[in-house]
């Protein structure tokens, strides 16, 4: 099973830095940064760096996403069989139906 706290924690991480990527990004474009140039004005050069550590934030949160994926699929406790108790195909049922038998209803 995938770890909530871990899962949570990744998430807040993420978000806090696609704000803190993106606001700044956002704020200097309306204040008349034009993009795709390769050195900036001074005035701009400040909320580049904050962007730029937006980005670090948000990768940080990204690779706790990751790994926690990753480490819940490997040692993590194994989900039962119907986790959201639904009555459908798409619950623990399909696995008694042979291929054969579904491909006649398609």
């Amino acid at each position: 099973m995938y770890d909530k706290t871990w899962a949570n924690t990744g998430w807040l991480i993420f978000f806090i830095g696609f704000l803190a990527l993106y606001t700044p990004m956002f704020y200097l474009g309306m204040m008349g940064m034009p993009r795709r140039y390769y050195d900036y004005m001074e005035e701009f050069h400040s909320g580049n760096i904050l962007s730029t550590f937006g980005s670090w934030i948000m990768v940080t949160g990204f690779i706790i996403i990751l790994i926690n994926l990753i480490r819940s699929a490997r040692k993590g406790p194994k989900a039962e069989m119907n986790p959201w108790h639904g009555k459908t195909l798409n619950g623990p049922y399909l696995h008694h139906l042979h291929w054969k038998t579904l491909m006649k209803f398609l």
